[in-house]
């Protein structure tokens, strides 16, 4: 006489604690499993306790193509994740009901919990797409009027007071105070302030990076030395943070870019020499402490003349950095500067402007208010 087999259930509980402690990607293709795991995985609680609570997340380096219509996701905590394809994901960029011509101009401005910000530009305004590439899910924000002869410094924030994102434009001129403009996605509204500091040139290449709940930028103020200024989106402040003084005073000859690395604001200082633009990072250790300034070189070794420009663009793992040369070479240096790793093909970085507008991101199934399939 054959035994019964016996269905074996795991209590419901069980279940979603396993869940919580996968992929993104893995709990996408088990929404397939049933009608009840779909339930759960599409449930915003559900997504809300996975970005906190997942035990292998994935952070994925996103930079525009060659092709303007795409954007190229890496993969940097797999093994080789230049060379292996498929730590590799293309993107197509969400199309805009507004701007539909002008893929050309499209901007990743900045990521924050697993939404890319994505800015588009045309003859005289602006409009912006909110995106999580992981599920597809996305918003279109109303297009402004550009100010003519105005300078913006655009941002992407998140307030946990309120679970709420945030776009700020910074708006700068010569001839009048600074212009702050927030959306909230939440209430689906633009709000304005203007602020009576006298900013008047932005310094930064690349757009506001966020970091303990505000988006910084180097601005220069009118008969003053430059400063860092930060935005705090749940407050809806401006506040300055100062450089150290050997900084300072390198202002007029370097490029600067802000980066974040294990917790601490990192400026990325550019300067020309012997005919190569060479890097040093200036890190805070101590958040809006100027005394905890720290300056440091970024070590390589030129390999193979791979660099006639060194421009790092993001820090990985073990003290480990993405580099580019600019035009069509993307590398991977661990924290001696040796080579681990290099990609020479058309559709990475070849162009210094992709430099600038590149993120790190992490994978979520977060969703936002009014999110659509975009």
């Amino acid at each position: 006489m054959n035994k019964m087999k016996r269905k074996v259930t795991l209590p419901f509980d069980l279940i979603v604690e396993i869940l919580l402690r996968l992929s993104v990607r893995s709990l996408l293709r088990f929404k397939c499993v049933s009608k009840s795991w779909c339930a759960l995985i599409s449930d915003p609680e559900f997504a809300k306790s996975h970005i906190d609570m997942a035990a292998a997340p994935t952070h994925r380096f996103l930079f525009t193509s060659s092709n303007a219509s795409e954007l190229n996701a890496i993969d940097v905590e797999a093994e080789e994740p230049l060379c292996d394809d498929s730590a590799n994901v293309v993107f197509k960029v969400p199309p805009s009901s507004t701007f539909k011509y002008y893929k050309h101009s499209v901007r990743v401005v900045g990521s924050c919990r697993g939404f890319i910000l994505l800015m588009f530009t045309g003859l005289d305004s602006i409009g912006f797409i909110v995106w999580n590439p992981s599920t597809g899910l996305g918003k279109e924000i109303l297009h402004k009027p550009m100010e003519r002869s105005c300078e913006y410094l655009s941002g992407f924030g998140y307030d946990p007071s309120t679970d709420d994102y945030v776009i700020v434009n910074v708006i700068l001129s010569r001839r009048k105070h600074p212009k702050i403009e927030c959306f909230s996605l939440r209430a689906n509204s633009w709000s304005c302030t203007k602020s009576k500091a006298p900013y008047r040139e932005n310094l930064t290449f690349g757009d506001g990076v966020f970091l303990n709940g505000a988006l910084h930028w180097l601005v220069k103020p009118k008969d003053k030395v430059a400063v860092i200024i930060a935005f705090d989106v749940t407050k809806r402040t401006l506040l300055e943070i100062p450089l150290p003084h050997d900084l300072a005073i390198m202002l007029k000859f370097n490029l600067f870019r802000f980066m974040v690395r294990q917790g601490c604001l990192v400026l990325c200082s550019f300067g020309w020499k012997n005919t190569r633009l060479m890097p040093e990072m200036w890190t805070m250790k101590e958040y809006k402490v100027q005394s905890s300034w720290i300056r440091s070189l970024v070590p390589y070794k030129n390999y193979y003349n791979l660099f006639d420009l060194f421009l790092p663009v993001c820090f990985i793992l073990n003290g480990e950095t993405l580099a580019s040369n600019a035009i069509n070479t993307l590398v991977r240096l661990n924290d001696k500067g040796e080579l681990l790793e290099h990609r020479m093909h058309e559709s990475i970085l070849n162009k210094f402007y992709t430099l600038l507008h590149c993120v790190m991101y992490r994978e979520s199934l977060l969703s936002l208010p009014s999110a659509q399939g975009i």
